[in-house]
């Protein structure tokens, strides 16, 4: 089985609620597993979940397996302020994400929406990859 049949195969499994993604009920435990381990230690977030559904519909785009890590190498944090100032504020554990980056990847820092951005981005691509991990170990 393909990862981009796999990726569709799950975005059917959510629904969009109250402008949010949920899993729909009596979805495959595969699903909930997969959400489990995008969240990383998080409870259920909004901003998860949309990142899990991101990631889902860029690997259900790509036909070829080999060329899916370059589209996820493609993901962005939002442009605007007001959109990066809402996902900082919506839990504490988002400013270890900027915290993070910059202790792994840069070490000198840079402006605040700068920071914010980057660590919005490094969340983005986590969770893209362990959804990415976790279709592959479904595959195999």
């Amino acid at each position: 089985m393909k990862l981009s049949t796999l990726a569709q195969s799950a975005l059917i499994q959510f629904v969009k609620q109250d402008d949010r993604y949920v899993t729909r009920n009596n979805c495959p435990q595969w699903i909930v597993d997969l959400c489990f381990a995008a969240r990383d230690g998080m409870f259920p977030d909004d901003y998860k979940y949309e990142y899990i559904i991101d990631a889902l519909e860029l690997i259900a785009s790509q036909d070829n397996d080999a060329c899916i890590e370059d589209l996820l190498a493609e993901i962005e944090a939002d442009c605007y302020n007001h959109q990066l100032l809402k996902w900082l504020a919506s839990s504490n554990s988002r400013v270890e994400y900027v915290d993070r980056y910059f202790d792994e990847f840069v070490g000198e820092r840079e402006d605040l929406i700068k920071q914010i951005s980057l660590g919005q981005w490094l969340e983005k691509t986590e969770v893209a990859n362990i959804v990415l991990q976790t279709l592959r170990d479904i595959i195999d």
